[in-house]
Order: C-alpha cells, then structure tokens, then sequence
C-alpha cells in the first residue's frame, strides 16, 4: 500500500538514506531543505516532492505547513538538525537559542501544526543522536535540544495514542555524514562494539521499519542505532 511521508532536513545525510529507501518502497515522499537541494533535484521520482523549509523561524513552518494544506500524511520523519560546536563556556545566547529552535522548537512546531493532517495510524519518528543520552563531548545546546528531543517524544505518544499514531526516536550514535566529520578522531570512537562509523542507510532501515505496519505495537520509545557505542 502507498503512503506519504514527510522528512525534513532531507538534503543529505540520514534524512537523504530515508527519502531514497521510502522511494525504493514505492511511497510519496515529502522532503524539505532548508539551503542546498542539489540532492534531491538528482532523484529522479515523480513521487518525491520537495520544499524549502527553515525549522529554525515559526513563520517559515507556517509557510510551509499552508503550502500542503491538502495533503493526508501517513507519517513524518523530524530529522532535520544543526549543530554549532563549542564548549560550555563559549556557547552564546544566539547560538543556545539557533541549535535549540532548530533541534526542538522545530520538531514540535511542526508536529504541532500538522496534527489533523496525519491519518489514523500513522508514525511519527524524532531523530536526536547519542549526544541527548550521554551529554555530549561538548556543545551542551546540543546535547540539551537531543535530549529534549527524547522527552517530546514520549509526550507525543501519549498525546497521539488516542488516534492510534505512534511516536518514536531514532538515537544514531556516530554515523558518516557530514555533521559527524572525522568521527572517527572522536572519543567515543573506540567505544563502538562493531568498532566502525555506522552508515546513513542503516538508520535508514530503522527509520524505514518504524514508519511501517511491521512496526505496530511499538511506540514512545528510543531506538539506539550507535553499533553498541552505549546501551
């Protein structure tokens, strides 16, 4: 059966795996950007649709929200993300407030937003990262919005449960994209179990199975996808 979903921060990365595996499956595929598209314009799919949107300014969700006012959605995927590394004692107001807005602000705002539009049923996935879940090395705004993110999570479940939508988190821990660059020079490197950097496509997989039927009867809960680099 096809269905539609969205992704956000579907430019590159884990979002990029997502929309291409989701395509692969044969579904409509709702994919946002917020500066760089190029990506995506090289998919050639009739069944991908794309859309600049910025989770970081309310207005621009609004915006965005408005110009799919007549689509039914079977799930969405909050994966779009940033961060601006720096340690606890350079990390200024603007930038708490940017990582912040776009990390978390965004994903509820939308959530939010979108509301009516889901079906019966449908899944909702927040990506946050192995950050939320251990502090950090540094950049505690991230690690703080990551970790809110997890909470959110929880209270979307019950929120929608009453409609039968569920909501998860998918927690990739040091995965090859470009916000993980030389993650193998990271500490936590020799921590990983499989003693590798986890794949884009492979959160891709749990992305995948979470939004299906196989995945039913789980909801408000936190997927690891970190090779054992924490459990």
């Amino acid at each position: 059966m096809t269905k539609t979903y969205l992704i956000t921060g579907a430019s590159s990365g884990i979002g990029l795996a997502a929309a291409k595996r989701l395509l692969k499956e044969g579904h409509n595929v709702i994919a946002t950007y917020n500066s760089d598209n190029s990506s995506l314009k090289k998919i050639n799919n009739p069944k991908l649709t794309v859309f600049k949107l910025n989770l970081g300014i309310e207005n621009s969700i609004k915006v965005f929200v408005a110009k799919i006012k007549k689509v039914k959605l079977d799930g969405l995927v909050n994966n779009a993300g940033m961060n601006i590394p720096g340690s606890f004692d350079k990390i200024n107001s603007r930038n708490w407030k940017k990582v912040n807005d776009v990390n978390l602000f965004g994903p509820f705002k939308l959530a939010q937003l979108l509301e009516r539009r889901f079906n019966n049923a449908s899944s909702i996935i927040n990506i946050s990262s192995f950050c939320g879940q251990t502090g950090g090395p540094i950049s505690s705004h991230y690690a703080v919005a990551k970790a809110g993110l997890i909470s959110l999570t929880h209270n979307m479940a019950i929120h929608f449960s009453k409609r039968n939508i569920r909501v998860n988190c998918v927690s990739p821990g040091l995965i090859d994209t470009k916000m993980a660059a030389n993650a193998e020079k990271h500490p936590l490197y020799e921590q990983i179990l499989l003693a590798r950097v986890g794949k884009p496509s492979e959160v891709a997989n749990t992305i995948n199975f979470l939004l299906s039927d196989e995945s039913s009867y789980i909801t408000g809960q936190t997927i690891n996808v970190n090779g054992g680099m924490l459990f």
